[in-house]
């Protein structure tokens, strides 16, 4: 278990657009005006603040908070574009000093919706909370917010479970989703959806796997099977997701809820299916499809789903031994259309 490290995480931290400065009073005045635009309101139940004095006088005393010795931890930073200074919102996160971050959020004003900076920010507030060792991050999002919900994707959470009547937004109980991320499971590799617009990336990694297999007289793939025409509909579809480090690409699996061509048994909402899984070579034997089956654990549980599992051609027995060596059991062997597999 990695030791959350409190020393030097209230720093700023730096994107490729954007810098986070450490919240304190002295964001207030920029800031007041992001916050009494209503739509901030429509998904989250933060108060709309009386005045600049009381937004300041609130973010002096979380700031002298959490400058002693305490049990749970506030931490926020404001966020700027640095391409024309403009202030866009602010993000923040509670954390515990056993390293569990208990309340990760984030606000943005509306003019800078849909624009990719609160996925920025949050990936980057993340990455900084996992060097400083908070092995656990957690989030909460009123059920319907699809877009935030995409934002906790592509920074590494994990949908879980959903949390009736957990918030009160405009004057109404909602229930939330709950999103999780793990670090010390997955040796710092994360688990991020691929976009739509990332399906070639996808194809490419398949194709190199395909063709390495192929190289080797073990054919699994035909071309034509990983080529990003055939594989589009799945990426739109969220299916796939890549295995990350620090931006970079390292392997793809397809993830699913349900299988009724390999698993006609297996009953209803109770698994979580892994297919197409693939490595780039300059990765291979580094613990990425380790991390993959880690993340997948993770995913299951914060579901509260019961297995995970996969299947593999059923005449290759090195593959079927490498998942073993995985935690995979072996079931069994099945037809399943024209394929004999065998179930783990």
């Amino acid at each position: 278990m990695s030791v959350w490290k409190r020393e030097g995480v209230a720093a700023p931290i730096a994107t490729p657009r954007l810098r986070l400065w450490p919240l304190g009073p002295e964001h207030a005045e920029a800031l007041f005006p992001l916050l009494r635009q209503p739509r901030v309101y429509d998904w989250i139940s933060m108060r709309q603040p009386a005045s600049v004095s009381a937004l300041a006088r609130r973010w002096g005393e979380l700031r002298r908070e959490g400058a002693g010795e305490r049990e749970e931890y506030f931490l926020g930073w404001a966020a700027q574009r640095r391409s024309d200074g403009a202030w866009l919102g602010a993000l923040d996160a509670d954390v515990r000093a056993d390293g569990v971050a208990s309340n990760v959020g984030y606000w943005f004003g509306p003019d800078f919706w849909g624009q990719g900076c609160a996925s920025e920010a949050l990936a980057a507030l993340a990455h900084h909370l996992d060097a400083h060792g908070a092995h656990e991050q957690r989030a909460a999002v009123t059920r319907g917010n699809d877009a935030s919900m995409r934002v906790l994707e592509r920074a590494g959470f994990v949908r879980g479970r959903v949390l009736p009547d957990n918030d009160t937004v405009g004057g109404r109980l909602v229930d939330d989703v709950e999103f999780v991320r793990y670090r010390a499971a997955s040796g710092g590799l994360c688990l991020l959806r691929a976009r739509p617009d990332e399906a070639r990336c996808v194809a490419d990694i398949l194709s190199e796997a395909a063709a390495w297999l192929r190289a080797g007289g073990r054919e699994m793939w035909l071309p034509e099977e990983v080529a990003v025409e055939r594989v589009a509909a799945d990426v739109a579809a969220g299916w796939f997701h890549f295995i990350e480090r620090a931006g970079e690409k390292l392997g793809v699996v397809k993830i699913q809820y349900d299988d009724p061509l390999f698993w006609p048994d297996a009953a209803a909402g109770e698994s979580v299916f892994l297919h197409r899984i693939a490595v780039r070579r300059k990765f291979a034997g580094r613990g990425v499809v380790a991390a993959m089956v880690r993340h997948a654990l993770d995913m299951a549980a914060a579901q509260g789903l019961r297995y995970v599992r996969l299947d593999c051609d059923a005449d290759r027995p090195a593959l079927r031994a490498h998942y073993l060596r995985h935690g995979f059991v072996h079931r069994d062997d099945a037809q399943a259309g024209p394929w004999k597999v065998s179930r783990l």
